[in-house]
């Protein structure tokens, strides 16, 4: 795992791998592991989320922001069929650790490898947390 810093918003993680072939994270699949292709008889479709920012509290069963949420990306998987799931920062504010694993365990359940982009908010703590938060997604 390389890592490059600085792009005015705090330190950046990037991973670099084989570049032609995708690579995303999977719970149980090491980052390093190609976990699919592009198939030559179908279209590839990624969905890009953008922004789900929730805070540990609005993860709770009974919130309203949690509800949206998941109907939201739920109806979107069903319409696009996507390959690949991207979400582009900020996927919640940082130090928000079960907000974090909330939203992998969401986007596990539809069984479709994503991958982060991180934002500034998820950049508020450091390099370091955005590699803890990594790490427990490739678990």
């Amino acid at each position: 795992m390389d890592t490059k810093g600085g792009n005015g918003y705090g330190e950046v993680l990037q991973t670099t791998v084989d570049r032609s072939v995708w690579f995303a994270f999977k719970k149980g699949i090491p980052m390093n592991k190609k976990i699919f292709e592009k198939r030559v008889d179908k279209e590839f479709t990624v969905l890009n989320l953008t922004d789900p920012q929730l805070s540990d509290t609005e993860w709770e069963e009974s919130s309203e922001k949690r509800k949206i949420l998941e109907h939201t990306v739920r109806e979107l998987i069903k319409r696009t069929e996507p390959d690949l799931i991207t979400v582009s920062g900020d996927l919640a504010w940082a130090g928000h650790d079960h907000a974090y694993d909330m939203l992998a365990d969401l986007l596990d359940s539809f069984c479709i490898p994503w991958a982060p982009v991180w934002g500034n908010h998820d950049n508020q703590k450091g390099t370091e947390y955005i590699r803890s938060v990594a790490d427990r997604y490739q678990k």
